[in-house]
């Protein structure tokens, strides 16, 4: 009779266990499923940010690009100037 309540306690602490290594296992998956989320949004955000524009006067433009990866800084200057105008661009492959 001991030996038989013995056995079901130790089944009963091992399945209490069990469910608590569940339990944790599912709180780690949401955590690491907002962390995820949160580098996300973090990442839009740079993104949003990366892009900004300043107007000059007589109608000219800068547009200043930061790659959110690279850090690289790209600066355009965009003139709002006559539709005849043409860009220069250079089509040497």
């Amino acid at each position: 009779m001991a030996r038989a309540q013995g056995e079901l306690l130790r089944d009963q602490v091992c399945d209490k266990a069990e469910f608590l290594r569940d339990e944790v296992r599912a709180q780690a998956d949401v955590i690491r499923a907002e962390a995820q989320t949160q580098r996300a949004e973090i990442e839009q955000i740079h993104f949003a940010n990366a892009v900004s524009v300043q107007a000059g006067a007589h109608g000219e433009s800068r547009v200043t690009v930061i790659c959110p990866k690279t850090g690289v800084r790209i600066a355009l200057n965009a003139g709002l100037g006559l539709a005849d105008d043409s860009p220069d661009v250079e089509d040497s492959f």
